[in-house]
């Protein structure tokens, strides 16, 4: 049976209005899921999804067919007017469908790495939607786990799930203390690899065929000395008037230059 609810001081609607902040995440233990693309993605994924919200007023035939099939297996399905789910939505043109889910982190202990492994590292990195662009591209490149240090956004932030475009669900994601990461490293062997605009080899001169740690960091600060220090730096050579590079597209150009190493 499919529950109705119109009006916008509904408390269950009250209630998901809160999971839009990271305090109201925190303190449920559970936040949302905006769109079918994401949706689907932790539908297939190890996710609990509580409850699916759909508007009529503003879903597709595809969204309302997602949540007849998530009814199907025992989720909760709530029917909402178009001005509650707008309350509730993050996007300028919303399509009409929202998930409450929650979800375990992995631990560093649960992480299990390819051989030859391959791990990429956040360090301090500020924006959702710069965390989300680049665990979509750790997920497009095969990487065997995302681990976040030093985080100042988190990877269930609504707009990193956009970002991600649902690689989020895709991937495992830790979230660990800067040097239970560092010994972590250390213990498995993983040479760390750090872009820095003071190195001096270019990143695809340095043999990546290995197991590897890839550390980006934030884009005022960079990778601290922690993983800088121990570890190979290298530069992203730049010909134009730009000194630096958007974290996200950093992330991508390491990355890649990994996989076009590995064949």
């Amino acid at each position: 049976m499919v529950e109705r609810i119109t009006s916008t001081s509904n408390p269950s609607v009250k209630g998901w209005a809160r999971l839009k902040d990271r305090k109201g995440r925190a303190e449920a233990g559970r936040f949302l899921i905006e769109g079918h693309r994401e949706i689907t993605h932790a539908f297939s994924a190890a996710t609990t999804i509580h409850e699916v919200v759909v508007a009529p007023e503003l879903a597709s035939p595809r969204e309302i067919e997602l949540a007849e099939r998530m009814a199907d297996v025992g989720t909760s399905v709530i029917e909402v007017g178009r001005a509650a789910f707008e309350k509730l939505s993050f996007r300028r043109h919303p399509d009409g469908l929202l998930a409450v889910a929650s979800r375990s982190e992995p631990t560093l202990n649960d992480l299990v790495l390819g051989s030859p492994a391959f791990v990429l590292v956040l360090d301090g990195i500020e924006k959702p939607g710069n965390l989300g662009g680049i665990v979509r591209t750790a997920d497009a490149a095969g990487v065997d786990a995302v681990i976040l240090v030093n985080a100042r956004c988190e990877p269930m932030n609504p707009n990193a799930i956009r970002a991600s475009q649902g690689s989020v669900f895709a991937i495992p994601i830790c979230v660990a203390p800067e040097p239970d990461v560092a010994a972590w490293i250390a213990d498995r062997g993983l040479r760390t690899v750090a872009a820095s605009p003071e190195a001096t080899t270019a990143v695809w001169e340095v043999d990546l065929t290995g197991d590897v740690a890839v550390i980006i960091g934030a884009e005022a600060n960079g990778v601290g000395p922690t993983f800088r220090s121990p570890g190979t730096t290298v530069q992203i050579p730049m010909v134009g008037a730009a000194d630096s590079l958007n974290a996200s597209v950093s992330a991508g150009i390491l990355l890649f230059e990994i996989v076009r190493q590995r064949g």
